[in-house]
């Protein structure tokens, strides 16, 4: 039997339910995927056994180191300090750079103990924010004239609001310029102060550090959401889900539904002798009471 003798396989609203549930289904899952897994921050790196790193080295007891002070703007007194820090981040491998960082130090321990970390070899994982030149650089700080200031959120999502400044001589060939850039960056390099910047109606300290950058383009910044907002990607899940379900068993169901039965008489039927003429006058008889009942 075709598909016009059945009636079809949807009747009625069900259809039109089919559509509204499939587009749900479509547009809703690629939601789930993207927001559930594709936004998540990268995985921050494997960190390194306690028991195998090296006591933390004293502050760098430098010359140039003691008139820097903390919780003030960039000025001629840090540019020894300054230079000297260049030098080394200029000089050493960048292999042995990144070896010697120490990657448990964070943003809030500068803050908290700044003389401390002087000089102290650090290794950062983040996102560079904003990146701009600075030019016409005393050539006693850098041969090029020209430096960089990257402002720096760690990768940690605790960390992520203390920003630090960095000071680079050279920057990868593919980090952008500009604000709000939310590039995925790595940092070796050298502590060297707290910075006090502007941040609106007030000055705050961020830490100050000078070394080398490695860029990984592609891995730009997944913002930082709630906590408490996670359970929300299970339950689009299970929601998605069901919607999925009932599509399957709503086409299941119309592919699977019996043919109506229908009944069909022969095109010559002969009647049995004397039905005519009983029928015939059975139908006069009524056709006279109904006259009789008129008048």
């Amino acid at each position: 039997m075709s598909r016009s003798e059945a009636g079809g396989f949807f009747r009625g609203a069900e259809f039109s339910r089919l559509i509204i549930l499939a587009a749900m289904l479509a547009i809703g899952w690629p939601m789930v995927v993207y927001f559930g897994f594709a936004a998540r921050k990268p995985a921050a790196p494997r960190p390194t056994p306690i028991a195998s790193l090296p006591p933390l080295p004293p502050a760098d007891p430098d010359v140039a180191f003691k008139v820097v002070l903390d919780k003030t703007p960039r000025t001629a007194r840090d540019d020894e300090a300054l230079a000297l820090l260049l030098e080394r981040a200029r000089e050493t491998p960048a292999a042995k750079l990144a070896a010697e960082g120490r990657r448990e130090i964070t943003p809030v321990d500068l803050l908290k103990n700044p003389k401390r970390y002087r000089g102290i070899p650090i290794h950062l994982d983040g996102y560079a924010e904003i990146v701009y030149a600075l030019d016409d650089q005393d050539p006693t700080l850098t041969p090029k004239k020209r430096l960089y200031e990257v402002w720096f959120r760690s990768l940690d999502f605790d960390q992520r609001m203390y920003p630090c400044c960095l000071i680079l001589e050279d920057v990868p060939a593919t980090l952008p310029g500009g604000k709000d850039l939310g590039q995925r960056v790595m940092f070796d390099g050298f502590f060297l102060k707290l910075l006090a910047y502007q941040a609106r109606d007030t000055f705050r300290p961020a830490p100050m550090l000078v070394g080398r950058l490695t860029h990984f383009p592609g891995e730009g910044e997944s913002k930082p959401t709630s906590k408490s907002r996670n359970w929300i990607y299970p339950l689009l899940g299970v929601v998605f889900a069901y919607i999925f379900l009932r599509v399957f068993l709503t086409i299941r169901k119309q592919f699977a539904r019996k043919p109506e039965k229908r009944q069909y008489f022969p095109s010559s039927h002969e009647a049995e002798p004397g039905h005519l003429d009983q029928w015939l006058a059975g139908r006069e008889f009524h056709e006279d009471e109904a006259d009789a009942n008129e008048e």
